[in-house]
């Protein structure tokens, strides 16, 4: 039975933002992104390397660790470039009840150099395979609703918004 005490951390967690960490690693007129090409689903769907912040984590750090995680892309020259107060987004339909919804970090560096040790893996945690993609065609793939992001419904909408107005201050 749980304590009263770990109720009231529960119900206080449910009415929080997750903290989530991207980066746009530019490299020229390119974005390295990740893609996962083998769903059948997601074929051909981008997604910019990021995801939650961990306990006790920075988001700058977050983003360096999930851009690492996800294409095996180390940066450099990191500029943060999150809206302040961050770019809030409500789930409408959460598959995590513990979250309201998601608040935005965003970070800009410079491609560095792939960790040859996990190139073409998909990053260690092997979900995707990183690409560099032009940033124009980014825009363009965002845009368009066929395209999900891997995000489910209005939430997938809005974000893909952000993520565009993110794209053009890029060009």
């Amino acid at each position: 039975m749980k304590s009263i005490q770990q109720f009231l951390q529960e119900i206080d967690i449910r009415k929080s933002y997750r903290r989530r960490a991207e980066m746009y690693v530019v490299d020229g007129d390119s974005i390295w992104v990740g893609v996962k090409d083998n769903d059948k689903v997601l074929k051909n769907s981008y997604t910019i390397p990021g995801g939650g912040v961990d306990d006790g984590e920075t988001p700058i750090n977050g983003a360096i660790r999930e851009t690492l995680e996800e294409v095996a892309i180390r940066v450099k020259n990191i500029k943060d470039i999150t809206l302040r107060p961050p770019f809030r987004l409500d789930f409408d339909d959460p598959g995590d009840s513990r979250w309201k919804g998601t608040e935005i970090y965003s970070f800009t560096a410079e491609f560095d150099k792939v960790d040859k040790r996990l190139w073409g893996k998909g990053g260690p945690d092997g979900k995707f395979k990183p690409k560099k993609v032009k940033i124009k065609m980014l825009i363009d793939h965002f845009s368009k609703k066929r395209y999900p992001e891997f995000y489910p419904g209005k939430w997938r909408e809005v974000r893909n918004k952000y993520v565009v107005k993110i794209l053009k201050t890029l060009i």
